[in-house]
């Protein structure tokens, strides 16, 4: 914005065309100038738009700075410095209204600072109203005398202005690339330290290095070797120089500078300021400004808790009381529209206008900002933003939204038709990340908690973030810029597949918005060390985020550490899984060892799921006329495996999908079409393992599914075959229930006992460094058993078809010629057809042949009309038994599954988190055979401790068996006593096996040590579910390690997968010795 050239009305009446221009005579020259000419008493007035400062000089030192900005009011000055909070200023700003007292008056009166704070922070306010005007491009100035003396109750701060002129110049207030361009015509002559130096060296606060460095311009080398061989950065040698220049303390050699000539050349007018008459005015203004500032606060207040009513009410007021500040009229304008959309062109010219009075106002620009995304006007914003972190560096809702443009910029995201289809506000599945719709399910809210904690509690560390493709990872570290937006941080966001260290470092100056003349190693470590330590000496913190991580290689990653070297306060790693192994490379080893936390995201619930889609839709406006069965979210969890990305591009083509449909009803029917066109991608995006104490390796359900169907084919079509050719002579004759059931069942029990077992047994024998034959529990049962039965049912089903098919149709033939050969009549050609069995057949078969049999009509086989009936009355009865035989063999099909699981050693205990349980198989009362049944005899797998669950047990039909698998006799063993606990640091307590610890969440526990009489300890270990000790190396043992109840528990793997119980197991080699309840309350 250019400023205006026009005299603005102020408390001086000036002659026209008496003002002179910052271009020519930028403000470290001009203070220089004013010190050497030592005036009794004078005020230098400088104006920029509507912003006016006022810089009071007492023999050339300046005394006071008066400004009309509120950002330079003393109580903001505190509140940035973090000295006090806002609602402390707020509270401050009433007494000062009611008592009539100024802010440090009654901030000492609340205790809060003391009078020596008072006077160092009214210095540091001196300093930064003048620093500010440093950089100004553009402006006019004044210089005048005072008549007479100043006020005798105006506050003198006498401040040396060389100190003032080399601090701000090394502090990086005076634009860089104006000291290139400044400093280039004496890097080729040789410097030395003047003779006549106006200032004492000694009362700039040099420290010992830029004491040695002023030395070294002894004019025996270049100003250029001078900085190269400095032991200070390159940055702040060059910094210095140039300061040590303007103040004329170095100078070329040869060219010492005259003082006199520096002194005459500042432009002021002759004539004299009445110093009593303004300062009187000045502070009457001063007075109106804290009844200003009162309602302002008030209106932000209104403005942060989203009554935006009251807050333009409260805004209009401020603007009619005070027009000319233009901070009041950028935040009425932002009410304007939050209260009203269609109020975006009033709102956007109260924007501008507040720009041209305060050019400077970071806020303004990021309002602005806002309005152009809104319009759609992507490079407006951009260069807003840009202008607002110019500004203010550590306004990191600006750098969040810069960022999340760049990132739109970069994608081909189209809108979608149903979004307007639907009346949704936007598209409520878009795949570029957003912090506003995070969904603040465990998974994120866990991790949000770990980042926010991680950057609060400390310093000069790494913080590193897991999670799968997909999984939010960058939507959350651009949600940590919202959640500290209230504190003063500079975030930088990384996320290019950089290759060098060197090339990291630049990312990272370019995000800063600095300009070198090269981008080389030394000049970039040396610009970054001087703006890490500018943001530091303002009481704020640096944090780089660098995502994407895994892409990066090892060397670009070796820049964390010269990151951490050059004054970084935090950095956050993020990426996919394969980001652990890279850092445990050697080369990494620095960095890993000063990672602090690390945490690993898992994916979401169903529930979560449901509540993620629903939560999406309101908060684009849907109005609840779209349906979203339970079913098709069961199904998008599914396809999706709980990935927030996945579910993202299941439901957007959904809708899409839904929309060319005409339906607002989504059902599971449109989500398999969507989940089977997207089905490559899904499977090629399946969940990793995640790192908990006890995994569960996947089953070799293919492998023992493949053999079971071959060998349940063979047998039960072997036995069926061999049963007929034995009964064929009395065919006519009824077969005892209770005989065909026991036959049946020893030849599938056995075989399937056989071929599950072995293969079982080879496979487990094959992984058994791998797999802990306990984690394949009730999943492995739920599987198998309905593998087998469903492979009984189908495989005796066909069996008995084809055999029946085959041998009535055989009877029928043989009969027929018979009777024909009785009669003496020809033989007849035989016009059967092959035997059909109808709907009502495969309907009993498949029910496995309830009470209510179908009685069977002459459809059921085909031949000539005449020969039917016959045959049904030979041989309906045996047909019947056949079938009942078939039932029962599907029936006992379920038993034979608990032997199966029995000797795949399964057993009824607590089992890992999220490991899906086995329903209860509700077993129909059978008929006892008469013979006792032979016992399975497989044997289990090696080291597997197999106990039958007791509700197995007593589902089993009365005289049947269970017969467990050969146990050690561990009645004699050890089992384990007690465990022994430390709580937050003040108590012990001891709880025995089988009892519970009872704490409060957020308590900090610590298992101290064990007791199972006499085994070592060594041997022994305690595993807490939900929690790992070591993240390093998980070997499932959590003694010693410190717990904090609220944060390092993971609630999915408790109990009730709410974070209220967790179980300690105590092993002893492996096994099982007892247990201990953590129970949390809130």
């Amino acid at each position: 914005m250019c400023a205006t050239k026009t005299v603005p009305e102020g408390q001086h009446k000036m002659a026209k065309g008496k003002w002179h221009s910052l271009k020519d005579t930028p403000l470290p020259g001009l203070l220089h100038t004013i010190s050497l000419r030592q005036d009794p008493a004078s005020v230098l007035d400088i104006t920029r738009g509507m912003l006016k400062r006022k810089i009071y000089f007492k023999k050339g030192w300046p005394v006071n700075v008066v400004s009309n900005s509120l950002s330079d009011v003393f109580g903001r000055l505190l509140l940035e410095e973090g000295v006090i909070s806002q609602e402390t200023y707020e509270k401050t700003l009433e007494i000062m209204q009611k008592e009539k007292k100024k802010c440090g008056e009654v901030l000492i009166s609340m205790g809060l600072i003391s009078q020596k704070e008072l006077y160092d922070y009214l210095i540091l306010q001196l300093k930064k109203k003048i620093w500010k005007i440093f950089d100004w491009p553009d402006g006019n100035y004044n210089y005048f005398l005072i008549k007479g003396a100043m006020m005798a109750d105006i506050q003198l701060l006498p401040q040396n202005p060389a100190s003032i002129i080399i601090h701000g110049i090394v502090n990086g207030y005076y634009p860089f690339e104006r000291i290139d361009t400044e400093l280039g015509r004496f890097m080729d002559k040789p410097l030395i330290v003047s003779q006549n130096k106006p200032y004492n060296i000694e009362d700039l606060g040099f420290n010992i290095q830029q004491s040695r460095f002023l030395a070294k311009f002894d004019g025996a080398d270049k100003a250029s070797e001078v900085i190269k061989n400095s032991d200070l950065l390159h940055r702040e040698a060059t910094l210095l120089t140039y300061a040590l220049l303007i103040t004329a303390i170095i100078s070329p050699k040869g060219e010492s500078a005259d003082v006199k000539e520096a002194s005459e050349a500042l432009k002021y007018e002759p004539q004299e300021e009445h110093g009593e008459e303004g300062i009187r005015k000045e502070k009457y203004e001063a007075k109106e400004k804290v009844d200003a500032e009162l309602i302002f606060q008030n209106g932000k207040m209104h403005l942060a808790e989203k009554d935006y009513e009251k807050a333009v009410a409260e805004f209009e007021e401020i603007v009619r009381l005070n027009p000319n500040e233009g901070e009041y009229k950028a935040y009425l304008g932002w009410a304007l529209f939050n209260n009203k959309s269609e109020n975006i062109e009033m709102a956007m010219n109260f924007l501008l206008e507040s720009l041209l009075m305060n050019p400077d106002m970071d806020v303004a620009y990021f309002f602005l900002a806002r309005l152009y995304i809104k319009e759609g006007l992507v490079k407006e914003a951009e260069d807003a933003l840009i202008k607002a972190l110019e500004k203010n560096p550590f306004l990191s809702e600006a750098r969040k939204e810069l960022t999340l443009i760049k990132m739109r910029s970069a994608s081909d995201v189209l809108k979608k038709g149903y979004v307007d289809y639907f009346h949704l506000t936007k598209n409520p599945f878009d795949l570029l990340p957003d912090p506003t719709f995070l969904y603040m399910g465990n998974a994120h809210s866990e991790a949000l908690y770990f980042l926010v904690n991680g950057i609060k509690n400390g310093r000069s560390n790494i913080t590193l973030l897991m999670g799968d493709k997909g999984s939010g990872k960058t939507t959350l570290c651009l949600k940590i810029m919202d959640k500290l937006a209230d504190e003063k941080i500079v975030f930088i966001y990384i996320d290019s597949p950089l290759q060098s260290w060197l090339e990291i470092l630049i990312a990272v100056k370019n995000e800063l918005g600095i300009k070198t003349t090269a981008d080389s190693a030394e000049d970039v470590l040396s610009v970054l060390y001087t703006h890490f330590s500018k943001y530091s000496a303002m009481k704020g913190r640096t944090i780089i985020i660098l995502d994407e991580a895994h892409k990066l290689s090892i060397n670009a990653l070796m820049a964390v550490k010269r990151l951490l070297d050059s004054g970084v306060d935090n950095i956050v790693i993020s990426g996919q899984p394969e980001i652990e192994g890279i850092l445990n490379t050697s080369e990494l080893k620095d960095i890993k060892q000063s990672i602090t936390g690390a945490h690993h995201m898992h994916s979401l619930s169903l529930e979560e799921t449901k509540e993620y889609i629903l939560k999406r839709l309101e908060w684009v406006g849907s109005d609840g006329t779209l349906h979203i069965t339970p079913w098709a979210i069961r199904t998008v969890h599914s396809a999706s495996s709980g990935n927030p990305e996945l579910i993202n591009k299941i439901c957007d083509n959904v809708f899409d999908l839904a929309k060319g449909k005409e339906t607002s009803i989504i059902d599971e029917q449109i989500v398999k079409v969507i989940e089977e066109a997207m089905s490559k991608e899904l499977y090629a995006r399946l969940p990793q393992l995640e790192p908990v104490e006890e995994r569960v390796e996947e089953l070799f359900e293919e492998k023992i599914k493949k053999s079971i169907e071959e060998q349940i084919v063979r047998t039960v079509d072997d036995a069926i075959k061999r049963e007929f050719d034995k009964r064929m002579v009395q065919f006519d004759t009824a077969v005892m229930l209770d005989e065909m059931a026991e036959k049946v069942k020893r030849f599938v029990n056995e075989q399937i006992n056989n071929i599950a077992g072995d293969i079982v047994k080879n496979e487990l024998d094959r992984r058994a460094a791998q797999l802990d034959i306990h984690a394949v529990l009730n999943e492995a049962a739920e599987k198998t058993g309905k593998l087998v039965n469903e492979q009984i049912i189908n495989t005796v089903r066909d069996a008995v078809r084809d055999e029946v098919e085959g041998r009535i149709t055989q009877r029928a033939a043989a009969t027929a010629s018979n009777e024909v050969l009785e009669k003496g009549e020809k033989p007849f050609e035989m016009k059967a057809e092959p035997i059909i069995i109808d709907r009502q057949m495969e309907k009993a078969i498949d029910n496995g042949f309830g009470q209510d049999m179908p009685q069977f009509n002459n459809t059921f086989v085909s031949f000539e009309a005449e020969k039917k009936q016959r045959f049904f009355e030979k041989s309906g009865s045996l047909l019947r038994i056949l079938m009942l035989a078939i039932a029962v063999a599907a029936l006992l099909g379920v038993i034979i599954n608990y032997n199966i699981v029995q000797e795949l050693g399964l057993f009824s205990t607590s089992h890992v988190a999220q490991t899906r349980q086995s329903k209860p198989v509700n077993l129909p009362k059978v008929k006892q055979p008469a013979t006792e049944t032979a016992p399975i005899t497989a044997q289990p797998a090696p080291e597997a401790k197999a106990v039958l669950p007791e509700a197995a047990i007593e589902a089993l039909p009365q005289g049947h068996e269970a017969v467990q698998p050969e146990l050690k006799d561990t009645s004699g063993a050890q089992k384990l006593l007690s465990l022994t606990f430390e709580i937050n640091k003040r108590k012990k307590e001891t709880v025995s096996d089988g009892n519970i610890l009872k704490v409060k969440k957020g308590d900090k526990i610590k298992i101290l040590s064990v007791d199972a009489g006499d085994i070592s300890s060594k041997d022994i270990t305690v595993n807490l579910l939900g929690f790992i000790g070591d993240k390093n190396k998980n070997i499932g043992e959590d003694r010693g390690y410190p717990i904090d109840t609220a944060k390092d528990l993971w609630a999915k793997y408790s109990i009730d997968g709410k974070g209220r119980d967790y179980p300690i197991v105590i092993k002893h080699n492996g096994e099982k010795i007892g247990s201990v309840l953590l129970k949390i309350s809130e």
